[in-house]
């Protein structure tokens, strides 16, 4: 079962997949065109729209919970994993 940790980092690798092949699309689309933009020039050229909430409802979600009931919150989880990931 996958618990909320890993629900969010799969929907933030979706995320970025998306991003990243939404920005090789638009770069390759205009590559004849432009030399390799900056990282500047690529962040500007991102389409941005209005945050939508429809749909959203802040009661439906817990926070800072204990859902494996170890002792750690959520926030200490997300502590525990992202400094597992840079310290081996």
């Amino acid at each position: 079962m996958a618990t909320r940790y890993h629900v969010h980092h799969r929907m933030a690798a979706i995320a970025a997949a998306a991003l990243c092949g939404a920005f090789a699309l638009t770069t390759s689309a205009h590559a004849a065109d432009t030399a390799d933009p900056t990282l500047t020039e690529a962040l500007a050229a991102l389409p941005v729209e209005t945050e939508s909430r429809a749909g959203y409802d802040r009661g439906l979600f817990r926070h800072w919970v204990d859902e494996d009931r170890d002792g750690c919150n959520t926030r200490a989880e997300v502590l525990i994993a992202e400094a597992s990931l840079h310290h081996g």
